[in-house]
This record gives structure tokens, sequence and C-alpha cells, in this order.
């Protein structure tokens, strides 16, 4: 049976906050699949997390924000103290400006990277983690306290997308563009596997091929085939890198019906062979590490 990387199960709630000192709940050891939206934020100490095969070192008072499907480790040699906000995607999404914003977010992005709680926009305690974290811990009688914890976390990660833009350089482009590559990248993690054509997505969107080409390098700066290619290839490299299958069942996974094809395909987008990528990376690099996985 072929197995795949398991989504993690230390979350189990719509909203769950964590204490790293206070919870037996974590397993540090295990590499998992996020099938939800975190925040990991440092109050004392240093710690570094693995993140889609990045390592992303994180000190007192500084958060990273880890986006769904992306695979993640903790830290479990430093000392460190601080919280995991998780939520799921349906607690979130109560407007579709909330959906698209999840969809959209910069922070959520594989492109992970650590930001300072305290010296965010708009900073203020009454609308920071620590407000957020007395909320939660605090008024669970109130009846409006799960309204009031949504709005904050709204608040919180909306600050934060607004600081990390402002590191970057801002590409105008029409909310009808922008609404479009929202869902041609939502379909795409949906049929990567069986569909890597732009044909199809095009269909299912109700726009021509080349209308799609234009979106998404006008949003993006690529174009729809460049988003299907490193779908694909980022989900291989998880595949390779985190779950302990072989070259041919990885290639079974992502819907290539010769392994031949996918070592064919893994090596003209990244320049060595999938064989070549496991041994010299993966092998070199986890030694001795455990996983978790679930039957498929």
């Amino acid at each position: 049976m072929i197995k795949n990387l398991s989504p993690d199960p230390r979350f189990p709630e719509e909203l769950s906050i964590l204490s790293f000192e206070d919870t037996q709940q974590i397993q540090f050891e295990f590499y998992c699949r996020a099938s939800y939206y975190q925040i990991i934020w440092i109050r004392e100490g240093s710690a570094v997390f693995e993140i889609d095969m990045k390592k992303i070192h994180l000190t007192t008072d500084r958060f990273v924000c880890i986006g769904k499907d992306l695979v993640y480790k903790f830290d479990s040699e430093n000392q460190y103290s601080g919280y995991i906000v998780s939520f799921a995607e349906h607690y979130f999404n109560r407007s579709e400006r909330d959906r698209l914003f999840l969809q959209d977010a910069c922070i959520f992005k594989g492109q992970s990277q650590p930001m300072s709680a305290s010296e965010m926009i708009m900073s203020s305690d009454l609308l920071g983690v620590e407000h957020l974290l007395n909320t939660y811990f605090n008024n669970s009688t109130d009846p409006l306290s799960d309204d009031i914890v949504h709005t904050i976390l709204k608040l919180f990660l909306f600050r934060a997308e607004a600081t990390l833009l402002k590191t970057l350089d801002p590409v105008p482009v029409s909310d009808s563009n922008k609404i479009l590559v929202n869902n041609f990248r939502q379909l795409v993690n949906e049929h990567f596997i069986e569909h890597k054509d732009i044909t199809f997505y095009a269909e299912q969107l109700g726009v021509s091929p080349r209308q799609l080409l234009y979106a998404t390098k006008q949003t993006l700066g690529k174009n729809a085939k460049e988003i299907i290619i490193e779908k694909v290839i980022i989900e291989g490299k998880r595949f390779l890198t985190y779950s302990g299958l072989s070259v041919k069942q990885v290639a079974y996974c992502l819907g290539f019906h010769e392994p031949n094809n996918f070592s064919i395909f893994f090596s003209k987008y990244t320049g060595v062979t999938p064989l070549i990528y496991k041994k010299n990376v993966v092998d070199s690099l986890n030694k001795s590490k455990k996983y978790m996985f679930s039957g498929h």
C-alpha cells in the first residue's frame, strides 16, 4: 500500500491555541502536512523550525505563518516558549473577502519568513498576539467570545500581510484577474495529479487559455503552465524529502503512469533526477529522523 504524508492530527479543532511549554500534545519529532493555517510565535528563547525544506530561525517576539499544505517540523532541540495558533479554513472564512485573503495572502505562501510581532504596522497591545491569547483563554463563557477572537485574529493577519507587502514591490492587478487566478490556483491544488494541461483549467473557469495565461502573468509574473509545473515539482520534493517513498511510488502518487516520465519531468525543471535529489539532499539531511504517515 502506498503511503502519503499525513495531515497533522494534533490540532483537530476549528481554532486552537497551544503553548509549547504547557502541552504534552505536541510530538516534535514528526514531519506533518498542514491541513490548516498556523501562527508560530516565540515569546522567549530561540528556535529553528523546518518549513517545506527551509530552516526558519525564530527569536523572542518573532512569529512565522504556516499555510495550508506546507510540510513542517517543530524544533526539538532548543529551549524556547511561545504559542501555536492553529485555525481551519472554514473557521476563518466568514465572508468572501476572508476566503480570498487566505488564498492570496503572501504570509501563508511557501516563502515563509520571520516577522516581529511588536513592530508590525499599527501594532498595539489591544490588537496583538497577547490580546488574542487573553481573549481565547479567559472569555470562553462570553457568548461573543468566538466573534471577538475571530476579529482579533483577522486584524492581526491583515496587519501582518500589510507589513510584509511593504517590503515587496507592489504590482497593480485588477480585482477580476486576482479572483480568476485565485480560483485557478485552488483548482490546481485539487486536480494537479490528474490534470497538468492549461486547457482543463481554462474550461473549468469559463475562460480561454489565452485569458488565463494573461491573468496569471499580470498577477503573479508567471504563466499558468508555470504554476502547474511548480505545484507538481514542490509536491514531488515534499514526497521525496518527507514520505520515505521510492521514486517509482512518488511518480504514481503524482499521476505519472510511467516513472521514467516523472524522472524526465523532474530533471527538466530542477536540473537533477529524482533519485539524485533524494540521495544527495534527503538522505544527508533527514537521516535518523522520524515521519508520520497514513495509508491511502
